[in-house]
């Protein structure tokens, strides 16, 4: 007899894996537009509203490792919807769509940014500590 048995459970345990839904709010968009024109998007992907107590972002400039800025969240995401940070200093279109306005936005292409769930790194653009200059980060995996 053929092993259909062990090929038939693996291919349903790597399905159920694929198919575990996202547990955590994270960065679903950064916008850098012209002039202070930007933004960031934290989506919720969860069945239930996040509350946002204890949540965080964090701005590092220039390829720190110190926190520059820092933006503590407040309120609740409701489930498959966005929390979005603009620029204070932004036009009347990106702002129409906040949530809130912070510095925490003062980035640009070579700030990571952090979002941060008491004390651990859920989400993060960028690589905290390495000014990537003209050549960008390294994806994880040497990509």
């Amino acid at each position: 007899m053929k092993r259909v048995i062990p090929v038939f459970l693996l291919t349903t345990i790597a399905a159920f894996i694929a198919a575990q839904p996202c547990s955590e709010l994270f960065f679903s968009e950064y916008m850098e537009g012209t002039s202070n024109n930007k933004a960031l998007e934290i989506f919720n992907p969860t069945t239930m509203p996040v509350n946002l107590a204890g949540y965080k972002v964090q701005l590092y400039t220039n390829g720190s490792s110190a926190v520059q800025t820092t933006l503590n969240l407040s309120g609740t995401v409701a489930p498959g919807d966005v929390y979005v940070i603009v620029n204070p200093q932004a036009n009347a279109t990106v702002k129409a769509n906040r949530d809130t306005s912070s510095g925490v936005t003062n980035f640009n292409g070579n700030d990571a940014i952090a979002l941060v769930k008491g004390t651990a790194s859920i989400d993060i653009i960028g690589q905290i500590g390495v000014d990537p200059g003209a050549s960008g980060w390294m994806l994880s995996g040497g990509g």
